[in-house]
């Protein structure tokens, strides 16, 4: 089932990670350059960072040198074994990388980062779970900041309806539209004790170049055993270009939500040496 353990493990198998198979072009203000452009208004090299759901650990390995100290953790093995190694080539020693699923589920019906009390002073999660938040007032130092991006759902563009069926999920055809942080999201960050400082909806248009790069839009994260391969299908999508193709290429538009919150006022930037440990 997609978005399972052994859903994300084959992400994780077939490829390099959790990063797409396909390339876009994307359009000024896109939700994921929106959260990154955040992020870096806010890391320092005084503070210790969180990486909820680091997947591969790109973001971690990107921040890292901007920051004193950043765990990334996942639940799945596969993904911080890439991580981890991707960390020990580019040399990098401020990163920590750990197997680890936060949610209540997985620790005795407590939710539970896997960092020591008072340790992290910025929580990041981009497209992450939200579980953790519930675990933010023991990790937390005093002011620290969350910010997550959440994807939120579009309208199916017309094009859409030329995609042959097989290709197509419910999830693009049937979004539900709501473009706001879910009820169970807004209850874990009430109960956290978070005060929500910004919410934000950022839509911006993603083009993909080609019929091959559609394809492998449609078909990422499925089984392939019953998705077509793209000779079979080809006419059928290169049709779709010809017909709603702008020299740009095939318009898509995304959204995303970014939030943020924090815990008690201010950030707390500490000039200390210090870590977050484990």
């Amino acid at each position: 089932m997609p978005h399972s353990k052994e859903w994300y493990r084959g992400i994780a198998r077939a490829g390099r990670g959790y990063q797409y198979t396909w390339d876009s072009i994307l359009g000024a203000g896109h939700p994921d350059e929106e959260y990154t452009r955040r992020v870096l208004q806010l890391v320092s090299r005084s503070i210790d960072v969180v990486d909820c759901g680091c997947g591969h650990g790109e973001d971690v390995l990107a921040f890292a040198p901007l920051v004193r100290t950043i765990v990334g953790y996942d639940q799945i093995d596969e993904f911080i074994q890439l991580a981890e190694s991707a960390r020990i080539a580019r040399g990098i020693e401020n990163a920590t990388f750990v197997a680890a699923d936060s949610a209540s589920s997985a620790n005795g019906g407590v939710a539970r980062m896997p960092l020591a009390s008072s340790a992290i002073d910025l929580f990041l999660s981009r497209r992450g779970p939200t579980h953790w938040v519930e675990d933010v007032p023991r990790v937390a130092r005093a002011g620290a900041i969350l910010v997550q991006l959440n994807p939120m759902p579009v309208l199916a563009p017309r094009w859409m309806s030329c995609v042959p069926s097989i290709l197509l999920s419910r999830e693009l055809t049937e979004p539900v539209l709501e473009r706001r942080l879910s009820p169970r999201l807004l209850s874990r960050i009430e109960q956290a004790g978070i005060e929500i400082t910004s919410q934000r909806l950022v839509e911006a248009l993603e083009w993909f170049p080609s019929p091959r790069d559609l394809y492998h839009f449609l078909t990422w994260g499925k089984d392939e055993r019953v998705v077509p391969a793209y000779n079979e299908i080809a006419t059928s999508l290169e049709l779709v270009f010809r017909n709603h193709a702008s020299s740009e290429g095939l318009e898509f538009r995304r959204a995303g939500l970014i939030w943020e919150g924090t815990v008690g006022g201010l950030m707390n930037r500490r000039t200390s040496t210090g870590s977050a440990p484990l």
